[in-house]
């Protein structure tokens, strides 16, 4: 298989099948087509972040409320728990 259009030599037959595989190779090349294969997964990860975001708007207030950090309100921001968590 190759880029060019015709080939160099007039003497050499192409099969059919060939040609066609050829012609569908040139055409899911391009850059449309790799967009229009990709949109299904690309839309269902942006449901997921639009959910994740919704998801956290909703919780927050009670996240809040409750006091629920992994070291109390107090322990949340000091330096030695951070360091373990990114550890």
């Amino acid at each position: 298989m190759s880029e060019q259009e015709s080939t160099s030599e007039p003497k050499r037959k192409v099969s059919e099948e060939f040609a066609a595989v050829q012609a569908q190779l040139r055409k899911e090349d391009t850059l449309l087509w790799m967009m229009k294969e990709q949109l299904p997964s690309m839309m269902g990860m942006m449901f997921m972040f639009i959910l994740t975001i919704a998801i956290s708007l909703y919780i927050r207030p009670w996240y809040d409320i409750a006091e629920l950090q992994a070291y109390g309100v107090e322990g949340a921001r000091q330096v030695r728990y951070i360091a373990l968590q990114l550890v």
